[in-house]
C-alpha cells in the first residue's frame, strides 16, 4: 500500500511565499525547511499536495518567522503542514510526532507533521506514511 511515485499532473508551478496574502487567502499553510527550494523538492511537494487535491493556489508556503507572526494575529481555522519532524521540533522545543493533529500555541491552526522533503527523496520507503500525513491533513482541512 503506499504511493510508489509521486507523479506532478498539474502544473509545474512552484511553492510561492507572499508575506501579505497568506494570511488571508489560503486555508493550508505548508512549512519547509529553508534549504528546500530547489526545484526537485518543490516538484515533490506539488505533486504531494496534488494528490490530495490541493492545487497551487490553494496553499501558501510559509518561513518560520511568518508562522511567528501568524500566532499572534486572530486567525481563522487553518491546517499548518509541517515537512520535517525536526523542523517541528525546534519550533516547539519538544517532540512532535507525525502521523498525529496537533495545534500550535495559542492558535486554531491544527498541524500535521510529516517527513522532510529531502527524507522522501533519500528514503522513498517512507512514502506510505507520509500518504498518511497528507491523508490526515485533508480530513482537517474538510472540517474548516
Amino acid at each position: 500500500m503506499g504511493i510508489p511515485v509521486w507523479a506532478l499532473r498539474g502544473s509545474d508551478s512552484e511553492c510561492s511565499s507572499g508575506a501579505e496574502q497568506y494570511a488571508a487567502s489560503c486555508d493550508c499553510l505548508v512549512l519547509i525547511e529553508s534549504h528546500n527550494d530547489e526545484q526537485k523538492y518543490n516538484r515533490l511537494l506539488n505533486a504531494m499536495l496534488f494528490a490530495i487535491g490541493l492545487k497551487a493556489q490553494d496553499y501558501e508556503c510559509i518561513t518560520v518567522d511568518q508562522l511567528s507572526q501568524l500566532q499572534n494575529t486572530d486567525n481563522q481555522k487553518r491546517v499548518l503542514l509541517v515537512f520535517g519532524e525536526q523542523l517541528a521540533q525546534s519550533l516547539w522545543g519538544r517532540s512532535v510526532i507525525r502521523g498525529e493533529p496537533h495545534r500550535t500555541v495559542n492558535s486554531e491552526i491544527s498541524t500535521v507533521v510529516s517527513f522532510s522533503l529531502n527524507e522522501l527523496l533519500s528514503s522513498p520507503q517512507n512514502k506510505a506514511l507520509a500518504w498518511h500525513d497528507l491523508q490526515l491533513a485533508k480530513e482537517l482541512l474538510n472540517a474548516v
